[in-house]
């Protein structure tokens, strides 16, 4: 359940930093459409409109950065401070991004901007429990008899296995003590 009053600040790093090779197109996937609004677009809203971050730090590759600029322009993405060129891996680019994101955030969350429409009442909830705990993801059952699909993490707890889902938050000084 998310707080009356936030006891702490948080900052959101938005992972678009692939090309999407699988997705077969010639662009990135977080850049097709969805409802006229490229994916990383609604990722962005998504996480501005739980109303608990105080910016977003944007990770594409490095030949999307202009068109990513444009569109933050375009679709007003006031929350997006800073738009940099993906690293070599997502925990590189996870690194490169917390650079910029302001010392005084006690939270970073980090989002795959694949998933365009992230659960404000999810979030806040995985906001809470980073602060509280230092770390926090959201996990959905995953089917008996079903496996993850390629690129999905699952976890075993209690016996049930679970899908994690984006973002990870973390408090400030774990994500540091990680990287």
């Amino acid at each position: 359940m998310a707080r009356e009053t936030e006891p702490f600040t948080a900052a959101a790093i938005l992972l678009a930093g692939g090309l999407g090779r699988r997705y077969g197109e010639i662009r990135p996937k977080v850049f097709a459409e969805l409802d006229h609004k490229p994916l990383f677009v609604h990722a962005a809203d998504h996480l501005a409109a739980s109303k608990r971050f105080r910016e977003l730090v944007l990770v594409v590759h490095s030949s999307w950065v202009p068109l990513a600029y444009d569109l933050a322009q375009w679709w007003h993405l006031e929350i997006a401070r800073h738009i940099l060129p993906a690293a070599e891996d997502p925990v590189a680019s996870v690194e490169q991004a917390l650079k910029e994101v302001h010392r005084a955030y006690d939270v970073v969350a980090v989002h795959e901007a694949a998933f365009p429409l992230p659960d404000p009442a999810m979030i806040a909830e995985v906001l809470d429990a980073a602060y509280e705990e230092g770390t926090a993801a959201s996990a959905v059952p995953l089917p008996e008899g079903e496996a993850a699909e390629r690129g999905e993490v699952a976890v075993r707890l209690a016996g049930k296995r679970y899908i994690v889902h984006s973002p990870l938050a973390f408090r400030r000084d774990r994500l540091t003590a990680l990287l």
